[in-house]
């Protein structure tokens, strides 16, 4: 795993003290949709100590450097937007959260009891951890509880039914886990509700960044599935297939050296965060942000694409070990 920490800010904000803010970018398999950069608060220099305020996350494909610098600007400059970082992204009331998990686990004990009584054998049971997931395995569940969490959109395995877990969404994740504790515990009540009823925690799902990319580029028009995949990233929802399916052929960006596209999209060095990339993979990334990616986006699609082309490489010498023909051998890096 590479660990990209890839800027250091420290000023002096309206907290009483020096606070130091830090980002690292953590690229792991790409294949994985939940890459994300990690923001850490702590006071200035005392990295060991507790955190003044704590982190949270963003997903890569909404992140890009100048986001980072606009958001230093607007979080030491302003008391109401301090606020607003700490209301948006669940960061702030620690003992009011872990009251709530308690609550939630509470719950879940007595559905565990009440399943236990009935003769379905519970195996696991959890809430809370890191990204706030709240879930109970068992052998076999009640098939109106079953029906009930599907309804209620919550994740439903043959053995195991878990809320929670989104990726840079702890609000969210919080009351998910609220709802599903509380479906366990009406059920064990004999009260269930249908399934909807436990569904406003959807209303908790929020765009993933308080600040927006500030990056204006000059473009050509969006390919619709470059408009796909750039709104579903502006919903939340976008997918390893968004990117994966993504080809633009030979067009003007392709022929264009580095310096051209720099000044294409008006920045004068490669952004910091790709530092860890070849200066091949650097133009690729260039070359997506002037398609109309956001630079987090560029850069995960072209860690896909790279995949991609190993996996086709793997299969083609694996092929030609057993003497066999594998036909066209397109390579993604020849199409970006």
């Amino acid at each position: 795993m590479k660990v990209i920490n890839a800027q250091r800010a420290s000023r002096q904000a309206d907290m009483g003290g020096s606070i130091l803010l830090d980002y690292a970018v953590y690229f792991e398999a790409p294949l994985k949709e939940t890459i994300d950069v990690c923001i850490l608060f702590s006071p200035d220099g005392q990295e060991n100590q507790p955190k003044l305020w704590g982190s949270f996350q963003l997903w890569l494909k909404d992140f890009d450097g100048r986001w980072f610098d606009q958001f230093w600007m607007m979080f030491t400059s302003s008391q109401v937007f301090r606020q607003q970082v700490k209301k948006f992204y669940g960061i702030a009331g620690a003992t009011q959260r872990q009251e709530h998990i308690q609550k939630i686990h509470h719950q879940l004990q007595t559905a565990v009891r009440m399943l236990g009584n009935l003769g379905y054998k519970v195996t696991d049971m959890g809430s809370g951890g890191t990204q706030q997931s709240a879930y109970i395995a068992a052998e076999q569940f009640p098939k109106e509880v079953l029906e009930a969490s599907n309804a209620a959109g919550f994740r439903v395995e043959p053995q195991r039914i878990a809320a929670g877990g989104l990726v840079c969404q702890p609000i969210a994740n919080l009351q998910a886990g609220g709802a599903f504790a509380q479906l366990m515990a009406d059920w064990a009540e004999g009260g269930l509700q249908p399934g909807h009823h436990y569904a406003g925690w959807h209303e908790s799902i929020r765009t993933c960044s308080l600040v927006p990319s500030s990056i204006k580029v000059k473009m050509l028009e969006k390919t619709p599935e470059v408009a796909s995949a750039v709104q579903h990233s502006l919903n939340g929802t976008l997918a390893y297939h968004d990117l994966a399916k993504l080809r633009s052929g030979r067009d003007y960006f392709s022929k264009i050296n580095m310096d051209t596209l720099l000044s294409n999209l008006q920045i004068t060095e490669v952004p910091e965060i790709t530092s860890h990339l070849d200066e091949a993979d650097q133009r690729k990334v260039l070359r997506w942000m002037c398609r109309g990616l956001h630079e987090g986006m560029a850069i995960q699609k072209v860690l896909i694409d790279n995949v991609a082309t190993e996996q086709q490489r793997q299969r083609s010498k694996q092929a030609r070990a057993n003497g066999s023909s594998t036909g066209s051998t397109t390579d993604p890096d020849q199409m970006v």
